[in-house]
C-alpha cells in the first residue's frame, strides 16, 4: 500500500482486504477503526454493517495504523463504505452482530433483498438447523435525522409485528438493538420466495387462492386498526407450504395515527389507492389495503400491472378517469374476476369491498368449485346447446313462410322450444351467483312463457327471434364462464365440465364424439355408461334422453 493513498482508495481496500484475509484480531482492529471516529460511530451505516458482519468469522491482524484514520474526511470514508457494500457480497457464514461478547447468535447465507430503507439477509441460527430473515436499515450519514427515523420505523414494524398473530402474516422472532443505535429485526424465513419472483401470469386457481389469503391477512389487518400502505407482490411471500404471508410493515400505521401521516405519499405506485396517491391520509381506513389485492391479482393472471406507466403522477390521472375500470374488463383478465376487480378499483371507498374479509370470502367461492358443481354447469351449458339449435331452426323455418300463412302455433311451439334455454340459463345462472360471479349479461331477457298467452303478431317476429337470440347467446357466455372456472378447478372438475357437456348435447350431435370414452374413465365413471350412451344414440330421442337421464343420475350420487 503506498504511503500516502487516497482516503477513498485506501478505506475501500481497507474492507476488501477484510473480506478475503484470515487473522487473529480482526474484532480488535475493526473496533480501533471505528474507534477513530466515535462522535459518527451511530451514523456509519456501511463501515459499521460491513464490519459486524465480518468481524465472527475473519480475523486480521492490524496492517494499517488506525492513527492514520484521524485526519480522514469521514464523508470520504462513509461514501467508500456505501461504494463497497453497493458491489460486494458477503462471504457464506459470516456472522451478523450481537456478539461482540460470545459467539455470534445468527450467521449470514446470502443476501436476499435491498431497498431504499436498507437490507435483508438469510441467516441460520448458529448452532441449530433453522432459517431466518434478518433486515437491518442502510445508513444515510449525511442526514442524521433520516436515519433516527429509519430506526425508529423500524422499532414500530417490529412492535406491529410482535402485535399481529396471523398465519398470513411473518411472524416475528426478535428485534435486536446494538449499542450506538444499530437496528436488527429478525423474523421467520419465506423460502419460496416473493409473488414478484414468480413467473407471470399466475394459473388462475393459484392466483385466486393467493389473493383469497392476501385478503384475509388484510381482514386481520382491519381487526387490529392497522393499514398496510405498502401492498405489492414483492411484499408477499410463500412458506414452504405455498401459502402467503404479508411482510414489510415498515409504512403501516395504526388508524389513530393516520392524521400524522396527512400529506404523504408513500408506497409502491400502482398499489396504492387514490386516497394514498393523493396524500390525504386521514380517509385510510379498512377498504385502502383492498385495490392493493387487486392489482396484484391483476398482475398475477395478465403479467402486466393495471398501471402500464407506474409514475406517481400517471397514477393518480388513471384513477381520475376510471382507467382501471375499463381494465378490469379488458380481453386478458379472466371473465370471471372482473366484477370482482371492477369492485376493488373503485374510486370511492364505499364502492369497493366492506371489508377484504368479503373480498376473501368472493375469491374463495371461485376456487372452491366442486366436481358436482363442474358437472352440473356442464350439463346446463350442453341442454341448452341443443335447445339453441332446435330454437334456431324453428325460427328459419318461420321466417321462410309467407306472413299470410303464419299460424300462431307454429310460433308457440317454437317460443317452446326457447323455454329449455330459459331454464338452463336460470339453473347456470343460481350456480354461478352462488360462486359470487356476475352474469353476462344484464336487463330483462324474453321468456317465452309469458309471451304465448297472446297472440304474435308476424310484424312481432322480429323482434321475438332478436330477443331469443340474445337469451341463446346470453347461456353461451354462461356456459364459457363455466368453463373457465372448471378449468382451473382442482381435478377432476374439468374432465367432468367436458363430459357433461358432450353427453347433454348428443341429441344435436351428427357424429358420435370419441373423446366421451376417454372422458369417462379419466372423469371415474363406469365404461358401462359410454357404451349405453353410444347405443341409445343410435336407438333414438327416448333411449337417448334415458341414458343421459343415468349419467346424471350416477354424477348426483358419485359426486354429491
Amino acid at each position: 500500500m503506498n504511503a500516502k493513498p487516497d482516503p477513498v482508495e485506501m478505506a475501500a481496500d481497507e474492507f476488501q482486504h477484510l473480506l478475503a484475509s484470515s487473522h487473529q484480531e480482526a474484532l480488535a482492529h475493526v473496533s480501533r477503526l471505528l474507534d477513530t471516529l466515535p462522535q459518527e460511530r451511530r451514523y456509519w451505516g456501511g463501515v459499521r454493517l460491513m464490519a459486524d458482519h465480518m468481524a465472527a468469522v475473519f480475523d486480521r491482524l492490524g496492517v494499517i495504523d488506525p492513527n492514520l484514520y484521524a485526519a480522514f474526511d469521514t464523508a470520504l470514508v462513509q461514501e467508500a463504505a456505501r461504494a463497497v457494500l453497493a458491489d460486494i457480497e458477503p462471504a457464506k457464514g459470516l456472522g451478523l452482530p450481537v456478539f461482540r461478547q460470545g459467539p455470534p447468535r445468527y450467521l449470514l447465507s446470502r443476501a436476499m433483498a435491498a431497498g431504499g430503507f436498507g437490507s435483508v439477509w438469510m441467516a441460520t441460527v448458529n448452532g441449530q438447523d433453522a432459517s431466518v430473515a434478518i433486515k437491518t436499515p442502510w445508513v444515510l450519514t449525511e442526514n442524521p435525522h433520516s436515519w433516527e427515523d429509519r430506526v425508529g420505523m423500524l422499532r414500530e414494524e417490529a412492535a406491529i409485528l410482535t402485535r399481529l398473530k396471523h398465519p398470513g402474516i411473518v411472524g416475528c422472532i426478535e428485534m435486536i438493538a446494538e449499542p450506538g443505535e444499530i437496528v436488527y429485526l429478525v423474523t421467520e424465513i419465506l423460502p419460496g420466495g416473493t409473488l414478484a419472483a414468480h413467473a407471470k401470469p399466475v394459473k388462475l386457481q393459484a392466483a385466486i387462492r393467493w389473493a383469497a389469503q392476501v385478503a384475509d391477512a388484510v381482514d386481520h389487518l382491519r381487526s387490529e386498526a392497522i393499514v398496510h400502505r405498502d401492498l405489492s407482490l414483492g411484499n408477499v411471500g410463500l412458506d414452504g407450504a405455498g401459502n402467503t404471508k404479508v411482510f414489510d410493515f415498515g409504512l403501516a400505521v395504526g388508524v389513530e395515527q393516520r392524521a400524522d401521516h396527512e400529506g404523504q405519499r408513500a408506497g409502491t405506485p400502482g398499489f396504492m389507492p387514490p386516497e394514498q396517491v393523493f396524500g390525504v391520509s386521514r380517509e385510510l381506513g379498512c377498504r385502502s389495503d383492498v385495490p392493493a389485492v387487486g392489482a396484484m391479482l391483476y398482475e398475477m393472471v395478465t403479467g402486466h400491472s393495471p398501471f402500464p406507466d407506474r409514475a406517481t403522477e400517471n397514477v393518480a390521472v388513471d384513477w381520475m378517469s376510471g382507467e382501471l375500470q375499463q381494465r378490469a374488463e379488458a380481453q386478458t383478465v379472466p371473465e370471471i374476476l372482473r366484477p370482482i376487480l371492477k369492485r376493488c378499483f373503485a374510486y370511492h371507498q364505499e364502492d369497493r369491498y366492506p371489508t377484504a374479509g368479503q373480498l376473501a370470502g368472493a375469491l374463495r367461492a371461485l376456487a372452491a368449485f366442486t366436481p358436482l358443481q363442474a358437472w352440473w354447469a356442464g350439463r346446463s351449458a350442453g341442454t341448452a346447446c341443443v335447445y339453441a339449435e332446435q330454437a334456431s331452426a324453428a325460427f328459419t323455418q318461420l321466417q321462410q313462410m309467407p306472413a299470410e300463412k303464419l299460424n300462431p302455433n307454429y310460433i308457440a311451439m317454437a317460443l317452446l322450444q326457447g323455454v329449455g334455454v330459459i331454464e338452463e340459463f336460470d339453473r347456470m345462472g343460481r350456480l354461478l351467483a352462488a360462486l359470487a360471479v356476475e352474469l353476462p349479461t344484464h336487463g330483462e331477457l324474453l321468456d317465452p312463457r309469458r309471451r304465448i298467452r297472446k297472440p304474435i303478431t308476424a310484424e312481432e317476429l322480429p323482434v321475438v327471434a332478436a330477443e331469443l337470440g340474445k337469451l341463446i347467446q346470453a347461456t353461451d357466455e354462461l356456459g364459457n364462464v363455466a368453463r373457465q372456472v372448471a378449468v382451473d378447478s382442482p381435478q377432476p372438475a374439468p374432465e367432468l365440465f367436458e363430459l357433461a357437456c358432450m353427453v347433454h348435447s348428443l341429441p344435436a350431435q351428427a357424429e358420435w364424439p370419441d373423446r366421451i370414452e376417454e372422458l369417462t374413465v379419466t372423469a371415474g365413471f363406469p365404461e358401462a355408461l359410454a357404451t349405453s350412451l353410444h347405443s341409445a344414440w343410435t336407438d333414438g330421442p327416448n333411449p337417448l334422453q334415458n341414458a343421459i337421464a343415468a349419467c346424471d343420475a350416477h354424477a348426483e350420487s358419485v359426486l354429491g
